[in-house]
């Protein structure tokens, strides 16, 4: 699933993502292991941020959590890729993935 996200530097982000099939059937992700990054370019370039997705209260809805601190949104402005993977040791399913977009704030604090 294409899904772009905006963060903005040093402000705090959550957002939660529900694993579906191709039918649009939410997938039952007890016992999978997610994992989530930022890079600039796509594997093969620096990582960025590591997003520590965390499986949801609620596993068998499919859902997974993103908690981002203001320290983890402290990263140089500016638009990368991103992706969130479901894995159980043998299967990986791509749960959601596009462009992560970082922005200036104007105000100080």
């Amino acid at each position: 699933m294409a899904e772009n996200i905006k963060v903005y530097r040093g402000i705090s982000y959550n957002k939660t993502f529900v694993a579906i099939d191709s039918s649009g059937a939410v997938v039952n992700i007890t016992g999978f292991t997610p994992t989530a990054e930022v890079r600039a370019h796509g594997r093969s370039s620096p990582l960025v941020l590591n997003l520590s997705p965390t499986l949801g209260t609620t596993p068998a809805n499919g859902e997974i959590d993103i908690a981002l601190l203001p320290a983890d949104t402290d990263v140089e402005g500016g638009e990368y890729t991103w992706d969130l993977l479901l894995s159980d040791g043998t299967n990986k399913l791509r749960i959601a993935g596009g462009t992560f977009t970082v922005e200036e704030t104007t105000t100080r604090s």
